[in-house]
């Protein structure tokens, strides 16, 4: 059995405890249901952490009982610990996510969380209130490394999705999620009820393309091939600088061109603007456009900021 340090869990927990008020509480179930509402959300703020740490690969494991998902990025510190038990937006540099606030979505399919990652094992209730934990479940032994990489387990819980209802939604995630990382490589999922397992992934092709496995196709849908450009654009106008970008210099924008025209018309049609990952807001171009957006807490769109107007 692993040694865990549960010592800063019991002290979050105890700080948690002092500051503990009803109108708090009613605020993170708000911002939970209403700001989290789509069932997928969860599948892109794990998605988001693991770029942020510099996984190369994700692993969405499904069994009746629970959605476990595991990552091979850095393992988790002590701010880590501190920033999923909170809400606060503070995020570190170069990162995309706000994954104190995000993590929150995932309330939405459990009432508990397990998190294991490096030397912290810990469940959380009540969104923000964290419990040591001593247990390793057998099913994610072979995943545990105390050196790198998170696993997150995500229990079922009654009146809340089935396994089967997170399965079909997942089949309709975004395969173009990972043209724009730079990290995260490849995305696996694995339904164990079924023996259905599939991947998602992106490898380098000749000169500037880009070629995206979506295994969950037909195989001769199963590969589109991409143009990707970047350019980075200089900053100089520091007043429209947004908070926690404070200090760069320049910022990338990445357009990305689908070889064949099947693609690109389909793009045009359904297109988005990614901000790293995509929101809900049309373009109506024919090819992807991705840059360094302020995107609104759900990913709906992006926020009117004088930094975005600018990009």
């Amino acid at each position: 059995m692993e040694r865990w340090d549960s010592s800063l869990i019991q002290r979050i927990f105890a700080g948690k405890e002092r500051e503990k008020s009803e109108d708090r509480d009613n605020l993170l179930l708000l911002t939970s249901k209403r700001l989290y509402g789509e069932k997928i959300h969860y599948v892109l703020e794990l998605i988001q952490n693991a770029e942020d740490e510099g996984s190369g690969t994700i692993r969405f494991i499904f069994s009746e009982n629970s959605a476990i998902v595991t990552n091979d990025g850095r393992p988790f510190e002590e701010d880590d610990v501190q920033g999923i038990c909170s809400v606060k937006p503070g995020r570190k540099k170069n990162k995309i996510g706000f994954f104190g606030i995000g993590f929150k979505s995932v309330f939405n399919i459990t009432k508990m969380p397990q998190i294991i990652s490096g030397i912290y094992n810990f469940t959380i209730e009540n969104y923000i209130y964290p419990r040591p934990n001593s247990k390793l479940p057998g099913i994610v032994e072979k995943y545990y490394n105390k050196d790198k990489g998170a696993i997150f387990i995500l229990p079922f819980s009654q009146g809340m999705p089935t396994s089967q209802e997170l399965i079909d939604d997942f089949k309709l995630l975004d395969s173009k999620i990972l043209l724009f990382l730079e990290n995260l490589h490849k995305l696996e999922f694995h339904d164990n009820s079924k023996d259905v397992h599939w991947i998602i992934e992106r490898r380098p092709g000749e000169g500037s393309e880009i070629i995206l496995i979506d295994g969950r196709q037909e195989e001769e849908f199963s590969e589109t091939i991409w143009r990707v450009f970047h350019k980075d654009v200089p900053v100089r106008d520091m007043t429209i600088v947004p908070e926690g970008k404070e200090g760069i210099s320049e910022t990338r924008i990445t357009i990305a061109i689908p070889v064949d025209s099947t693609t690109r018309e389909a793009v045009k049609q359904k297109g988005v603007v990614y901000c790293y990952l995509p929101t809900k807001k049309r373009t109506n171009l024919h090819f992807l456009l991705q840059a360094d957006f302020l995107p609104t807490i759900g990913r709906e769109n992006i926020s009117a900021h004088p930094w975005n107007t600018w990009l």
